[in-house]
């Protein structure tokens, strides 16, 4: 955690390497570990100051036990999209096999992110994200939809923040809120869930 300005801090790393995490692993304040969290949204911003770097968040995650979680991240000089770490497979399917947002991360410019993961009512897990400019209007609607149907998905999981390659990566405002498991499709477009977890 470092300064940003004034007394506006954030998580901040400037490390090159390739695909590193950090997860937040204590209690919630229904004292379940983190690691069991199911059914949830993480909103905040995040930023990275050079074009060839990655930054993101990611949920569900099963680190340390095995590198399984999903995330919307900006992949270094690319769009905001969804992903798992897994590798791909059928089960991972996208509205339009699509998983970008189509929102591309300008260096040095704050974008604001909504994402949520949990059951979509046919036994599987539902992945919606968006992504705009923080100084802007949020979107109405979710850019990014995914279903995962795979047996062994993770279905529970911390919460995280991922980073890949050059330049400073921030995050801000982090806040995790649960929201319930009912298919995306019959959600009011945009509405946030209800923050229970972590401020």
């Amino acid at each position: 955690v470092s300064s940003i300005g004034g007394s506006n801090y954030a998580l901040v790393t400037d490390s090159p390497q390739n695909d590193i995490h950090s997860h937040f692993l204590g209690d919630s304040l229904q004292n379940a570990p983190a690691t069991t969290w199911t059914r949830y949204e993480v909103s905040g911003e995040m930023m990275v100051t050079d074009f060839v770097g990655g930054v993101g968040v990611t949920l569900y995650s099963q680190y340390l036990a095995k590198p399984d979680y999903y995330r919307l991240g900006r992949p270094p000089g690319g769009e905001f999209r969804l992903s798992r770490a897994r590798p791909a497979d059928p089960s991972f399917q996208c509205e339009g096999n699509d998983p970008s947002t189509h929102v591309a991360a300008e260096p040095n410019v704050w974008y604001a992110f909504r994402v949520r993961a949990r059951e979509s009512g046919t036994g599987a897990t539902a992945l919606d994200a968006k992504v705009w400019r923080a100084d802007e209007r949020e979107p109405d609607v979710f850019q990014a939809h995914c279903v995962d149907n795979y047996p062994s998905r993770s279905a529970y999981g911390a919460v995280g923040v991922w980073s890949s390659g050059g330049g400073i990566k921030r995050w801000d405002n982090l806040s995790v809120s649960s929201v319930p498991d009912v298919p995306p499709a019959t959600d009011p477009p945009g509405q946030p869930g209800k923050p229970e977890l972590l401020r």
